[in-house]
Order: structure tokens, then sequence, then C-alpha cells
């Protein structure tokens, strides 16, 4: 049922559209729990979403849309839930734009900042598993400083949670840039 609706919501025209302006508008209009929850909801749009659905594009452009919110990382979520699936990795790639929305969360700072870039990073790991996907990505001037900056980070801080999240995220990135090499 929750998926039902869920479909219905992503289908209505215009809808994921007006969310991404949520997260894209420095508006007074605007509360940070309004925005918590347009991010909340976009992340939840992107997990039952898959390519064969009418909303599928919207979709990636309100997440292209929406990327420079980095309060949270539920963007950055929805970016790596979406390329999780093989069928997905292709198509955004060659999102106008996505590729550089999704290099500005794995650049993220702030509060949120390390769950936010180990999310994207895996996300761009992900798209590196694609052959066809490789020389784009090796070209994005972005995908490839998020993925140097990652190279030389470390855990922001000494708790459990941050010094996984640092092992998660150099992983990734290993990996990502393995892919990539063949491309360069």
């Amino acid at each position: 049922e929750k998926e039902e609706v869920t479909k219905r919501m992503g289908d209505y025209p215009g809808f994921l559209y007006a969310l991404a302006n949520v997260l894209k508008t420095d508006s007074a209009n605007t509360s940070t729990g309004v925005e918590l929850y347009v991010a909340e909801t976009l992340r939840r749009m992107a997990e039952v979403t898959n390519s064969n659905m009418a909303a599928h594009g919207a979709l990636l452009g309100s997440l292209v849309d929406s990327s420079c919110w980095t309060e949270t990382s539920c963007i950055a979520e929805a970016f790596e839930h979406q390329a999780s699936s093989p069928d997905h990795r292709e198509i955004m790639a060659k999102r106008p734009g996505l590729l550089s929305g999704l290099a500005k969360q794995a650049l993220a700072v702030g509060a949120n900042g390390e769950k936010t870039r180990t999310a994207a990073i895996a996300a761009i790991e992900l798209l590196t598993l694609v052959d066809s996907n490789r020389p784009i990505l090796a070209a994005n001037e972005g995908i490839m400083m998020a993925l140097t900056r990652a190279s030389f980070g470390e855990a922001a801080g000494d708790d459990e949670d941050a010094i996984r999240l640092a092992e998660e995220r150099n992983k990734s990135v290993q990996l990502a840039l393995k892919n990539l090499v063949q491309a360069i």
C-alpha cells in the first residue's frame, strides 16, 4: 500500500520537481523542518522508483535540482540507492547534470558531511561498474575532484561511526579509481 501511494505521488505531474524546488530555494517561506521532510520524501521516492516507471526521469531530475542540499545525507542516499540498481547506472551517468550534482554531494561539508560524502562516493563507485560509464565519469572534473579529495580523507572523529564511514568511503574510492584507471 505504501509503495502504491508513493508511486502515485511520483507520477503526479510536477510533484517531484516541486519538492526539489523547496530544497534549492533560499526562501523565508520554508523552514528547516519542511526541508527535512522534503529531503526524506525524495530519498523515499528513490527507494521505490525504478527505470521502468514514468516518474524515473523526473526523480533523477529532481535529485539533480536538489543536489545542493547537504544538511542531511538524504539526497546522497537517494543517488546511492538509484545507483545500486544495475539498470539505472548507465541512465544516471548520461543524465545531464547528474554527475555534477553527485560530485557536489561527494564534496559536502558540515554536520552531516561525513555521511553525505560516504553515500555519494558509494554511488560514484557503483556507476564505475559499467564499462561504458567509465570514460564519462573519468572526463567529469567534479567526479575526479571528489574522488581525489576523498582519497586523502580521514575520519572526521574518533568515534566508531566516523571511523566506519571513513573506511567505507576509502574502500569505495579505491574501487572507483581502479575502475576509472582503464578509461584514463
